[in-house]
């Protein structure tokens, strides 16, 4: 399987207030077809403040080992 780069992914980090390093309070990224507002807003916003952008959002959560058995049809 191949890996393709996402170029409109967004870092998701803990905020500051938290310690550490960006380093430490790193979580993952979000790649742009989980994201509602484009990834490129958010990342002109920060180019332009040259800060940090906050945001809010909404993870939706599954159960991995159902999903993985209806798909397999074993459910």
């Amino acid at each position: 399987m191949a890996v393709v780069y996402d170029t409109r992914a967004v870092s998701v980090t803990a905020p500051p207030g938290h310690g550490g390093s960006v380093l430490d309070r790193h979580m993952g990224y979000l790649y742009s077809s989980a994201l509602h507002v484009t990834s490129q807003s958010i990342r002109d916003l920060a180019e332009e403040t040259g800060m940090p952008v906050g945001c809010h959002g909404w993870i939706e959560l599954y159960d991995l080992e159902r999903t993985n058995a209806r798909r397999a049809g074993t459910e």
